[in-house]
């Protein structure tokens, strides 16, 4: 060969490599640059366009339904010392969670999803930091509503140690351990040492873990607590039937010893105070009942499917979408619970929201007053 025309040929090839490399580089740029424009483009084809609009509206809706529940509750309890004194003070630390649940992370992550689909595509280590402040938030409030359990439990089981329990210090300890637990052990897969976190191509974040450590870290956040208030549940209703039982073994003895003396007796009648506080307690149950009942049917099946099942459910957006919603309808609803088995809640909210006017008394001068105005 021509050492002349290998040496042209040795030119051009470089030159030819170059205007190819041009070339593939403007065509990715052109079609990215379309898919930019084209507003009805989906980045996932598992979520069509009407279904993620009809998603992102009634997920907003219920984060705003859940911001107008949760101030409500706490204006009630804010607004009487005694009831937020003592429990009331978890209590309000569970609503401030679910506060900013509803007010500021689910909004935002359903932005972020919304807008993954149509405007942008979300930065790689986003989910690091946006995500890493709702996992910390939600675990906040699982070791919270654990906390309350736990207040719960002594108040039934140890009454005469719920004094020492119930102090304004021990409740606040109460409250900085929930988020110490949160954040610490979520803080690991921010640096990747025991899990990561990870977006979706529609733009859903998730932590996983991606080893023993990892695993082992997101079941003992996710689940240790609903064990907790289960078992506090089971011992406090166990309690009450014991007592309500052993009360009535107690009268029919002693009505029995009375009829083996030849003595007319009556079974003993439970007294007011009794009463009050046997209800009291069984209210105290079903709060704690229905609201782990409530909980677990809301958050449990997201937490198991991102948790165990992710290579699964990632081949799934639609579902894990409507998943999500129910774990917000969680945080929204969660308040009214509260409300609907707290006489005490329902008392302030009609004096504070629905107040009856004051009768006037018969003999008063506004009383006379009025008469004589109505005669004449």
């Amino acid at each position: 060969m021509d050492p002349k025309n290998h040496s042209n040929m040795n030119n051009t090839l470089p030159v030819k490599l170059i205007a190819f490399w041009k070339n593939e580089t403007s065509m990715v740029g052109n079609v990215s640059q379309l898919l930019r424009q084209n507003w009805t483009a989906r980045v996932d084809e598992g979520v069509p366009r009407n279904t993620l609009k009809f998603w992102f509206t009634v997920f907003i809706s219920v984060c705003m339904l859940g911001v107008l529940n949760n101030i409500l509750l706490l204006t009630i309890i804010s607004s009487s010392k005694k009831l937020r004194s003592g429990t009331g003070i978890l209590i309000l630390h569970l609503l401030v969670a679910c506060l900013l649940m509803c007010a500021i992370h689910y909004p935002i992550l359903g932005i972020l999803i919304y807008g993954n689909n149509y405007w942008f595509i979300l930065p790689k280590n986003l989910c690091s930091y946006i995500h890493y402040a709702l996992v910390t938030t939600t675990y906040a409030y699982f070791w919270s509503d654990a906390c309350l359990g736990i207040n719960r439990f002594v108040a039934v089981i140890f009454p005469h140690h719920y004094a020492a329990w119930s102090t304004r210090r021990v409740c606040l300890c109460m409250i900085a351990s929930t988020w110490m637990i949160g954040g610490l052990t979520t803080l690991p897969a921010c640096f990747g040492y025991s899990g990561y976190f990870s977006a979706s191509s529609s733009g859903q974040c998730a932590m996983l873990g991606t080893n023993l450590l990892g695993n082992f870290l997101l079941g003992f956040n996710a689940f240790t607590s609903y064990v907790i208030v289960g078992i506090v549940v089971l011992a406090v209703l166990s309690k009450i039937i014991w007592r309500r039982f052993a009360a009535d073994r107690s009268s029919a003895v002693q009505v029995v010893a009375a009829n083996e003396e030849n003595i007319r007796a009556a079974q003993p009648q439970e007294t007011p105070q009794q009463r009050k506080a046997y209800m009291k307690q069984l209210r105290m149950a079903g709060i704690l009942l229905t609201s782990f009942t409530f909980c677990a049917f809301c958050n449990l099946p997201r937490s198991v499917a991102s948790s165990y099942f992710s290579q699964y459910t990632s081949h799934m957006p639609v579902l894990l979408l409507w998943l999500r919603l129910l774990v917000g309808i969680q945080f929204a609803f969660v308040p009214l619970v509260f409300l609907a088995f707290n006489q005490d809640y329902r008392k302030v909210l009609r004096k504070r929201f629905f107040p009856r006017p004051n009768p006037i008394p018969p003999g008063s001068n506004d009383a006379i007053t009025l008469r004589t105005a109505a005669n004449q």
